[in-house]
């Protein structure tokens, strides 16, 4: 009973860690989900701006060193960050989602081991209360002997006695 009690014990602080673990997890994903959007949106910005600088305005005005040059550049530069951003977003996403499926195994192998325990705890119980048994059965049982075996002593005395008597006749008789 104390090992299924244990065992339980355990399982229930690893189910608990579990669930600090999962909280965790999801509190991480939502992060990374709202800086995925925000990248996503970045990235969009910065595509129409290109779009707007490369097909809204004439090529000498974009020219060599023309301020829309200039600020072409700078969209292009920020759409790069924009996807490397994205890239480790996605990539802390796919780790956040290996150690969430992780932690929800861990979590199932928690309860089933609190399942497993708790199952134990109503064997040894049922164990328990049958040993109770067989012992108030043998305690009975040994009342029974003791008398018997006190009753066999009465018996016992009383047929010495009777023979002490019988050997005190027959020699009184010889003499």
């Amino acid at each position: 009973l104390n090992n299924a009690e244990t065992t339980r014990v355990q399982a229930l602080s690893e189910l608990e860690k579990a669930k600090k673990t999962v909280e965790d997890l999801t509190n991480k994903l939502d992060a990374i989900n709202k800086s995925k959007e925000l990248a996503i949106q970045a990235t969009e910005d910065a595509k129409t701006r290109t779009k707007q600088l490369e097909g809204g305005d004439s090529l000498e005005a974009v020219g060599k060193d023309g301020p829309l040059k200039q600020e072409l550049d700078v969209a292009r530069e920020q759409y790069v960050v924009a996807l490397a951003d994205l890239d480790a977003a996605k990539q802390e996403l796919r780790k956040l989602k290996k150690d969430f499926e992780a932690s929800l195994d861990m979590r199932l192998a928690a309860a089933q081991q609190e399942e497993e325990s708790l199952h134990l705890a109503e064997t040894n119980k049922q164990k328990a209360d049958q040993l109770r048994k067989e012992i108030a059965t043998i305690q009975e049982s040994l009342t029974h002997v003791k008398a018997a075996t006190e009753q066999a002593h009465e018996e016992e005395a009383q047929i010495l006695a009777e023979k002490d008597v019988t050997r005190k006749t027959y020699k009184q008789a010889l003499e």
